[in-house]
C-alpha cells in the first residue's frame, strides 16, 4: 500500500481497522455497496415468500398421470358427439346413453381378424388359462365378444379346450 494512504477508486483517505484498509467513502476494497433499506425488506420479503412456498410443497398433493388408452367411442343418440362406451352420461349434451340390444354383431371380417389375433396372443401370454372377467378389461372388450372370439379360435383349430 501506498504511504499517503489514500483509496484508489476514490482517492479519500483509508482508514485501518486493525486488520486492513478500507474506504468509508466509496467502501473500497468491498466490490459489492451496502443495499439501501427499501431494497433489503424486499430482500426479506422474497426471502419469506421462498420459505412459505418450501412449506407448502409439501401438502400439494402430486398430480396425477394420465395415459393414454384403447378407449371404445360411441357416438350420442341425442347430439352426435363422441364420448367413451363405458360412460353413462354424455359429458355434452347430459343426455343418458341409451342402451342398445345388440342383436346381431355387425363386425368386418378383418375385424374379427385382428379381435382374433388379440384374444390368441393374450391367452397364449397366460399359459393358456385366463380370467374371462380380467381379459375383458385388459382386451377392453365384452364378455360375449370374447366369448364369440374364442369359439372361432377353437372352431379353427388354433384352440383346444384339454
Amino acid at each position: 500500500m501506498q504511504s499517503t494512504t489514500r483509496c484508489p477508486r476514490c482517492g479519500y483517505v483509508l482508514t485501518y481497522n486493525g486488520a486492513a484498509y478500507y474506504c468509508s467513502f466509496c467502501g473500497y476494497p468491498q466490490t459489492q455497496q451496502a443495499l439501501p433499506p427499501s431494497l433489503r425488506s424486499l430482500e426479506k420479503f422474497s426471502d419469506r415468500i421462498q420459505r412459505f412456498l418450501a412449506e407448502l410443497k409439501p401438502r400439494i398433493p402430486p398430480q396425477p398421470n394420465y395415459y393414454p388408452v384403447n378407449v371404445i367411442m360411441q357416438p350420442c343418440a341425442n347430439c352426435g358427439f363422441n364420448f367413451p362406451k363405458m360412460a353413462q352420461v354424455c359429458p355434452s349434451c347430459r343426455a343418458e346413453r341409451a342402451i342398445v340390444p345388440q342383436s346381431t354383431p355387425s363386425t368386418s371380417a378383418a375385424e374379427a381378424y385382428d379381435l382374433d389375433r388379440r384374444v390368441f396372443d393374450y391367452i397364449t401370454a397366460h399359459g393358456g388359462t385366463i380370467s374371462r372377467s380380467q381379459a375383458t378389461q385388459d382386451l377392453a372388450i365384452t364378455q360375449p365378444a370374447l366369448l364369440t372370439s374364442i369359439e372361432r379360435l377353437k372352431t379353427g383349430g388354433f384352440l383346444s379346450q384339454s
